[in-house]
């Protein structure tokens, strides 16, 4: 089975695993080119009860089977970072709603998971989360599934009856709300495929837990600023990634969006994306009704 893929590697499990901790990781869209290497990963169950894990990479673990998911986990997105070299990265998340390809960033702490998967079940359709990197022909996304606590499932606008969700617990603590579950876009009832393109809309994601949600249109220096300040660079900065973010400024169209909660931010987002998507010199600022 494929357990993950990456922009430049498939990941390949072997042997069996009880439960549902290596199914939390797997991701397999659909990616803009072919991937490069393919990665073999050995599980085998030892006398003892623990499992060993042997990976083609050099990786090599002994441990529970959450324990070695956590650091299977914790190696993919390590490669998947360093693959790409000198190319510079957000911290975000790529959809698309209808034909407007959007890119959403953010300064405070968490993935956004909440809000793109309130999104999907509205139809948008999902690219990747957690790391975006900047190429020379427009930004793509690290393909990994939107990933929630469980008690944050509902403000999404899941239930908690979905207990079917992969599911990953990060410490000792066996209760629900200590799982992180991951969230198949597909269940949207569309494709999941990532692409490597320009996007026509920028939204800067700040939190207003128990507040309005709002959208305020941003200059376009205001957004190479903000940018600017949410951009990782390698070692040695490539220019053309400076250049690509100045690009991106001033031929997408960047907001400002103030989340009250992620359901009426989403249905604001939905709303209003073809009217962002032109200039409206009278109209600066759009409050969600809710």
């Amino acid at each position: 089975m494929i357990l993950a893929r990456t922009l430049r590697r498939t990941f390949l499990l072997r042997g069996s695993l009880p439960g549902d901790c290596l199914a939390f990781l797997h991701a397999d869209p659909c990616l803009p080119t072919s991937t490069e290497r393919t990665e073999v990963i050995d599980i085998e169950l030892r006398s003892d009860g623990l499992l060993s894990m042997r990976c083609s990479w050099g990786r090599q673990a002994t441990g529970s089977a959450r324990a070695l998911a956590r650091a299977l986990d914790d190696s993919i997105y390590r490669l998947a970072v360093s693959d790409e070299g000198p190319a510079a990265t957000m911290n975000g998340s790529i959809l698309r709603i209808g034909e407007v390809r959007c890119l959403l960033v953010t300064e405070f702490d968490g993935d956004l998971s909440d809000l793109a998967v309130a999104l999907i079940r509205r139809g948008a359709a999902f690219e990747g989360i957690a790391r975006v990197f900047l190429r020379v022909g427009g930004v793509v996304a690290h393909p990994a599934k939107p990933r929630l606590k469980h008690f944050r499932l509902a403000t999404a606008g899941l239930s908690h009856a979905y207990g079917e969700l992969p599911t990953l617990h990060l410490d000792a603590d066996l209760s629900p709300n200590a799982a992180f579950c991951a969230i198949d876009p597909r269940m949207a009832g569309v494709e999941w495929s990532v692409m490597e393109a320009p996007v026509g809309i920028v939204l800067f994601v700040e939190r207003n837990e128990g507040g309005r949600s709002a959208i305020t249109k941003l200059r376009s220096e205001t957004a190479f600023a903000q940018l600017l300040r949410n951009t990782r660079h390698p070692q040695r900065p490539d220019v053309r990634g400076l250049i690509g973010l100045r690009t991106m400024s001033e031929d997408a169209r960047a907001f400002r969006l103030t989340m009250g909660d992620p359901i009426s931010a989403a249905a604001l987002i939905t709303t209003r994306i073809f009217h962002m998507r032109v200039d409206e010199p009278g109209s600066v600022r759009q409050e969600s009704p809710l």
